[in-house]
């Protein structure tokens, strides 16, 4: 397939394009938050390091659960229950570290809780949208896949017709 015949999920794979874009999520949504408690953008250094800490614990989370692979055929439902996971268990895990280093009284709960649920809400908002886009592409026949099937033919017509089906019902 030559570069000019392939399509965008082929050329940007959503494995090298929803990490960072996770991690510019997380990053807009700790400032805003603390734009939001401390009515500044001038970050303590401890918190530009749970900012860190917090990005790489998703795309970690996110990685291990296969939440980056291809995800053009699974349902929104699906990916979002994936992220709430990813989300609730960083969570935990970023407030139990806070809690047992004794720094809770250096973060502010406010600020943890709005940035951990605002990446949740704008992360979860682009894997819709990037659904919803590829599912209109698909809808005018771009953003598709060719198929070649080879076997005995009443077996590749069930075949196709599965295929067709399941199309139809992701659609």
């Amino acid at each position: 397939m030559s570069r000019k015949t392939q399509g965008l999920t082929e050329r940007y794979p959503a494995q090298l394009i929803v990490p960072v874009v996770d991690i510019l999520v997380i990053i807009a949504s700790s400032l805003l938050a603390y734009w939001w408690r401390f009515g500044n953008l001038a970050l303590h250094e401890r918190y530009t390091l749970a900012i860190a800490v917090i990005a790489l614990l998703v795309v970690l989370l996110n990685s291990l659960l296969g939440a980056y692979a291809r995800w053009r055929v699974t349902r929104i439902s699906t990916l979002l229950g994936r992220l709430l996971v990813v989300w609730l268990a960083v969570a935990v895990m970023a407030t139990s570290f806070i809690y047992f280093a004794q720094a809770a009284e250096r973060y502010s709960r406010l600020w943890v809780g709005s940035s951990l649920l605002l990446s949740f809400i704008f992360s979860g908002g682009v894997r819709v949208a990037a659904q919803l886009i590829l599912r209109k592409a698909r809808l005018k026949g771009k953003a598709r896949r060719s198929v070649f099937l080879v076997g005995p033919g009443p077996n590749l017509t069930n075949v196709a017709h599965g295929m067709r089906a399941s199309v139809d019902i992701m659609d």
